[in-house]
């Protein structure tokens, strides 16, 4: 049985959050969306609805840059690469590894992306890209798991150990947004941004949070959560 995170905005959130869902994001098959009161044992506590409602609306940019490659189903492969706007670091590589058989259906090859928010030099407070990533095709569904390796954003603190999940858009009035694959993670490297694995059996919008109210999260003086909207225009993905 699927099993959502529903929370109802304020009246004029609302209206923006419909407005700026754009095209909805599949739900994967293989989903099972957790409570905030029902965390996988060993993990970080899962994205509150207030917070998981945020990064979904906060994703919701055009501002990404994109690592693609063609992948052959027979044979599997990678793609990787380094985001173009982010600084010159070869430390900051992204990279999916497809093995053999992986891949479904009929054609001998399948092109897959990464999108990547694109970099921001000392945003304001309220105003960071989150650190959500979208795997494509979206809605994808392997035959084997696949590996997919990731960098936090260096505008945002990082943190030893991350809490992964992917998001997925239910509905849009009153807007649902589900979560699944909750998961703790943490770097390969000395350095805790760089080279973050996991895997996965399908491609959707996938979160990474710091445990600080990072990304588009910040908090007041009275631990409250905000978020500056004031970026946003109708047709943002």
């Amino acid at each position: 049985m699927k099993r959502y995170l529903v929370y109802a905005l304020l009246p004029c959130a609302l209206v923006l959050g419909v407005s700026s869902c754009g095209q909805d994001v599949s739900i994967p098959d293989s989903a099972d969306p957790v409570l905030m009161n029902d965390p996988p044992e060993g993990t970080s506590d899962p994205p509150d609805m207030e917070q998981l409602i945020t990064l979904w609306l906060a994703s919701m940019h055009d501002q990404w840059d994109e690592i693609s490659g063609t992948i052959h189903h027979s044979e599997g492969g990678s793609i990787l690469g380094v985001p173009e706007t982010w600084p010159l670091d070869d430390s900051y590589l992204f990279w999916i590894e497809v093995p053999p058989g992986a891949l479904p259906g009929d054609t001998d090859s399948t092109t897959i992306t990464i999108r990547i928010p694109k970099y921001q030099e000392n945003p304001a407070p309220g105003t960071e890209r989150p650190a959500v990533f979208i795997l494509e095709p979206d809605g994808l569904q392997f035959l084997r798991p696949v590996t997919v390796v990731i960098c936090y954003p260096p505008w945002l603190d990082a943190a030893e150990y991350y809490s992964k999940f992917c998001m997925f858009l239910v509905q849009e009035d009153p807007i649902v947004v589900g979560f699944s694959d909750l998961g703790r993670v943490t770097s390969m490297a000395d350095n805790h941004r760089f080279a973050i694995p996991f895997e996965t059996m399908h491609f959707s919008r996938w979160a990474l949070e710091n445990g600080k109210g990072g990304g588009p999260l910040c908090r007041d003086k009275n631990g409250e959560h905000y978020y500056d909207r004031s970026g946003w225009e109708p047709g943002m993905q």
